[in-house]
């Protein structure tokens, strides 16, 4: 009995190193430098707003990939004014960053947004939103508001989940006083 257990964990020991993988790998340092960066010439230009759909008031937060260069300018009917420029740390030196601010009187609609950068001009759209007004609201989201328990729910139901838990602990404290009723008259 003994000597199958051990062979059972030999077994099982052996079949886990060989679902294992072995990294194998070639030391061969270069002095050449590395980068990872994309190159200014390999990067699309493009621009992109967050959020895209807006409402007067809200801050919009502009990314452009503009390729070489490091600032652009922002600039649309319905955004104030704004520089983007590269992160200070030279994280993603090819993006360009910039936070500016739906102006309060912007008209509902989509306007363009455009990126005026040394790789040319990017273009996108802003979809404003209109301005809900307190004389728009009346308060109330239903057009009929119900009124007394029927047309509310009802009340409170019974609880009738008690008496069926009860029953099966029940039924099942019989099962297992017949199984050793059985085992003992076994014996």
């Amino acid at each position: 009995m003994r000597s199958k257990l051990v062979a059972a964990a030999t077994l099982a020991v052996c079949m886990m190193g060989l679902g294992a993988p072995t990294a194998v790998g070639q030391d061969e340092r270069s002095t050449e430098p590395t980068t990872t960066e994309p190159q200014p010439s390999d990067i699309e230009v493009t621009l992109a707003l967050n959020p895209a759909t807006v409402a007067p008031g809200q801050t919009v937060i502009a990314t452009a990939a503009c390729g070489a260069g490091d600032e652009a300018t922002l600039a649309s009917p319905v955004l104030a004014p704004v520089v983007l420029t590269a992160d200070p740390d030279g994280h993603q030196p090819w993006a360009l960053h910039g936070t500016t601010t739906v102006r309060q009187d912007a008209q509902p609609g989509d306007h363009d947004v455009v990126a005026d950068c040394d790789g040319g001009a990017v273009s996108t759209v802003l979809t404003v939103l209109p301005v809900c007004t307190d004389s728009d609201d009346d308060g109330d989201q239903v057009e009929r508001v119900p009124k007394g328990a029927p047309e509310t729910g009802g009340g409170p139901e019974p609880d009738l989940l008690a008496p069926v838990v009860v029953a099966a602990g029940l039924a099942g404290l019989a099962g297992i006083a017949g199984l050793a009723a059985r085992r003992a008259a076994r014996r």
